[in-house]
């Protein structure tokens, strides 16, 4: 499992886009498998070719990265998620809304 550094980082090399899935590790550092459909797959392929900074040193494997190409934090992540909101007019939404709206077996 070297491919994983922490509990949810996900990185490049625990992409597989071509075979719809994610791998992740969960609670319990236990991995899970992800899949995910075509519209995923058409927002996944978009950001990595597209959007995606070049990582700001060799190092860097994670998949989302920040504008300056340093891995996303998970307050970088929440405040991304708290501008989301105020522009789509959810005014409370926060990561935690996400974990309830999916079930996880």
């Amino acid at each position: 499992m070297a491919a994983f550094s922490s509990r949810g980082s996900l990185h490049l090399a625990n992409t597989y886009i071509e075979q719809d899935y994610l791998k992740v590790l969960g609670k319990g550092d236990k991995e899970r498998i992800l899949p995910f459909g075509s519209t995923t797959k058409k927002a996944l392929l978009r950001y990595i070719h597209t959007f995606r900074p070049e990582p700001i040193h060799e190092g860097v494997e994670q998949l989302i990265l920040a504008t300056d190409g340093s891995p996303l934090t998970y307050s970088g992540l929440a405040q991304a998620i708290k501008r989301l909101g105020k522009r789509t007019g959810v005014p409370r939404l926060h990561s935690h809304l996400f974990g309830h709206a999916f079930a996880v077996t």
